[in-house]
């Protein structure tokens, strides 16, 4: 089983800075603790609580994690989708509604 691990660098109420791109770090681990050897990870955000989404820029770094580059509107709250799945076939999708909120 994949679990996904968010980067996220939300201050104390959970928010971040609005109208700007935000950066985060996401990476994924078995239930043993091992990293995975992952071969598909998307990103999706919304910014209407799930009714619609977006793909996000998702991109590999070296050490197993990914860099995920989204626009945060001015104001409001921010709904992440991600889906991912390993070379031994094991996949995830997970959605998180207002994971976190623009200020």
């Amino acid at each position: 089983m994949l679990w996904p691990k968010y980067g996220l660098a939300l201050d104390a109420d959970s928010t971040t800075p609005g109208g700007n791109t935000y950066d985060f770090d996401l990476a994924f681990a078995l239930q043993t603790g091992a990293t995975p050897d992952i071969d598909g990870v998307e990103v999706e955000m919304s910014t209407d609580d799930g009714a619609t989404w977006s793909p996000e820029t998702v991109k590999t770094k070296s050490d197993g994690h990914y860099k995920v580059s989204v626009r945060n509107p001015a104001k409001g709250y921010m709904s992440l989708r991600v889906t991912a799945q390993d070379t031994n076939g094991s996949k995830i999708e997970q959605t998180l509604i207002r994971a976190y909120a623009v200020r």
